[in-house]
C-alpha cells in the first residue's frame, strides 16, 4: 500500500483551507454590501465681501462761544433736544470741582432719605440680598446688550439697595444724624458755588458727541446722491478739514439714519443692486451686525463703483467712528448639508440622494442651492415628507444602489 509523503499531506491541507477561505470571501462579497452614511444636518453659508468705507452722517458742529474751564455734562451718544444743556463754562477748575461735590452730596442725601422713608419695619436681610443679586444680574444683562439708559437706572437702583443693606440693622436716628451732617456740608459748599459763566446749549435735536475729526464739513448724507466715484475718491485724498475755531466742543448728529459709503471693484459692482438689503458686520466686534439698504450704485469710468448703504439702526457709541472696515453679507444660503459624493442621478435622470431607512435605501430628489469643494447645501422643506429631511441617514458610499433596495 502506497503512503503519501507527510509534506504532500500538509500542502494538500493548506490548499484545501485556501480554497475554502477564497470561496467564503467571494460569497461574503456577493451578499454583503457595506453602506456608509452621514446625517443630514442644517447648514448656513454667507456670501460676503470685505470692504473699507466711510461712515457718513448728518452732523452739526457745536461751539462754546467763550473760553474758560469747561464741564461737559452730556454723555457720548446721549440724545439731546434743541436747547438742552450740553456744557457749562466756569471761571476755574476749582469752581467745577465744587459743582461736582454739590451734585454728589445731593445724590447721597436723596438716597439716604429714601432709606429713612422705609420706616422702622423689620426687613429680612436675605430678601434685600436677593434683590441686590437680581439687580446686579439685570445690570449685567443691560451692559451686555448695550442698553445704556436701562444700565444707568439699574446702577442707581443697585447703589440704593446696597445703601439700604448698610443701614438695615442700624438705628434710624443714626441715619438721620448722617443726613443732617451731609446737609450742613452741602450748605457750606453752596457758599463757594459759582454758577456757570456761560451755558452751552444744543443748537438742534440729535445725538451728542465730543469727538470731531474734520470730516463733518467733508461728507454729508444730503450730498451723497450728488457724488460721483471720482469726486468721492478726491475727497478721500483731500482728507479731513479741521475747523479753525478752537471753541468747537463737539457735534450733534441730527439724524438717526446713517450711511456707509465704499468703493467696490469692477468685478464686484454687479453684485450690488440698488434697493437690495444687505448685512453690515464691522471689523470692530463691539458693534452689532445691522441691516442696510443699498441706496446708490454709481459706476465710474474704470468700472469700479461707489456704493452707498443706508442704515436706520441706532448703535450706542457709534456717533464718532468714521473709517471702518466691514464685511458686507450679500446673501445667506441655508439648507441641509450633504457631502459631494452623496449626490447622485437615478435612472430617471433625477438628481438626489439615497437615504437609509430601516433595512432599505430610498431615493429622495434634492435641489442644490450652494456648493463648495466638499459639500452641497440642498433645499429643505420640513413639510415635504417625501423630500430630504433633517437627520436623515444619507448614503455616501455603497454598491448597486437602487430605490427600495434591501440592505444589510
Amino acid at each position: 500500500m502506497k503512503h503519501d509523503h507527510p509534506v504532500t499531506r500538509i500542502i494538500s491541507a493548506l490548499f484545501a483551507i485556501f480554497m475554502v477561505a477564497y470561496i467564503g470571501v467571494q460569497i461574503w462579497r456577493h451578499f454583503y454590501q457595506p453602506v456608509e452614511t452621514v446625517t443630514a444636518v442644517f447648514g448656513e453659508v454667507e456670501e460676503t465681501i470685505s470692504l473699507d468705507g466711510i461712515v457718513v452722517r448728518e452732523e452739526q458742529l457745536l461751539y462754546a462761544g467763550d473760553t474758560g474751564a469747561m464741564e461737559i455734562v452730556a454723555e457720548e451718544g446721549e440724545k439731546v433736544g434743541n436747547g438742552d444743556l450740553v456744557a457749562g463754562i466756569y471761571a476755574s477748575e476749582e469752581a467745577i470741582e465744587v459743582r461736582r461735590e454739590i451734585d454728589e452730596l445731593n445724590t447721597r442725601i436723596k438716597k439716604l432719605q429714601t432709606v429713612a422713608s422705609q420706616g422702622n419695619a423689620l426687613i429680612d436681610i436675605d430678601t434685600v440680598d436677593r434683590a441686590i443679586v437680581e439687580t446686579m444680574a439685570s445690570l449685567l444683562s443691560y451692559v451686555e446688550n448695550d442698553q445704556v439708559e436701562n444700565s444707568a437706572g439699574a446702577a442707581e437702583s443697585l447703589k440704593t439697595r446696597i445703601l439700604s443693606r448698610e443701614y438695615i440693622k442700624r438705628d434710624k436716628t443714626e441715619l438721620q444724624t448722617t443726613i443732617d451732617q451731609l446737609k450742613t456740608d452741602l450748605n457750606e459748599l453752596k457758599k463757594q458755588d459759582q454758577t456757570a459763566r456761560k451755558q452751552v446749549l444744543a443748537n438742534t435735536a440729535g445725538f451728542f458727541s465730543r469727538e470731531t475729526d474734520g470730516y463733518e464739513s467733508v461728507y454729508a448724507r444730503s450730498q451723497l446722491s450728488e457724488l460721483s466715484l471720482e469726486s468721492y475718491l478726491k475727497l478721500n485724498e483731500t482728507g479731513s478739514v479741521q475747523p479753525n475755531d478752537d471753541n468747537v466742543i463737539g457735534k450733534i448728529v441730527t439724524d438717526y439714519v446713517w450711511s456707509y459709503a465704499t468703493v467696490v471693484s469692477a468685478e464686484d459692482a454687479a453684485r450690488f443692486q440698488k434697493g437690495k438689503t444687505v448685512t453690515l458686520k464691522f471689523e470692530d466686534a463691539s458693534y452689532p451686525a445691522v441691516p442696510a439698504q443699498i441706496s446708490q450704485v454709481t459706476v465710474g469710468d474704470d468700472g469700479r463703483a461707489l456704493v452707498v448703504m443706508d442704515c436706520s439702526v441706532y448703535i450706542s457709541r457709534f456717533t464718532f467712528p468714521r473709517k471702518l472696515r466691514a464685511e458686507v453679507v450679500l446673501k445667506t444660503y441655508s439648507g441641509l448639508r450633504i457631502p459631494r459624493e452623496a449626490l447622485r442621478v437615478n435612472e430617471n435622470d433625477q438628481t438626489g440622494v439615497y437615504c437609509r431607512i430601516d433595512a432599505q435605501v430610498k431615493f429622495k430628489p434634492v435641489q442644490t442651492i450652494y456648493e463648495t469643494d466638499t459639500y452641497y447645501l440642498v433645499d429643505y422643506d420640513s413639510t415635504n415628507t417625501k423630500g430630504l429631511l433633517l437627520y436623515d441617514e444619507v448614503v455616501v458610499s455603497a454598491k448597486g444602489l437602487e430605490d427600495r433596495k434591501m440592505i444589510q
